[in-house]
């Protein structure tokens, strides 16, 4: 599946600046991914979830727009 999310606050104006609408989805990706790149170089997440899993049971889940951030993550975290 294509990552593809236009939150509703999206400026469509940008597009009238001869942005398209995949340029948009083309920096969304690459924002998520440095970001999540620079998460990963300070948190380990197997083991936040593994301590989570020692003290607590947390329900994952089961709507679309986690499934959604969940599918695209490259955070390695079952949560």
């Amino acid at each position: 599946m294509k990552y593809k999310y236009i939150p509703d606050s999206y400026d469509y104006s940008i597009i009238e600046k001869k942005y398209s609408e995949e340029d948009f989805l083309e920096l969304q990706n690459k924002y998520r991914n440095y970001l999540e790149k620079l998460i990963k170089s300070f948190v380990n997440f197997k083991d936040v979830d593994n301590k989570i899993k020692q003290v607590m049971v947390v329900p994952k889940k089961e709507d679309n727009e986690y499934n959604f951030y969940h599918k695209f993550s490259s955070l390695g975290s079952d949560y």
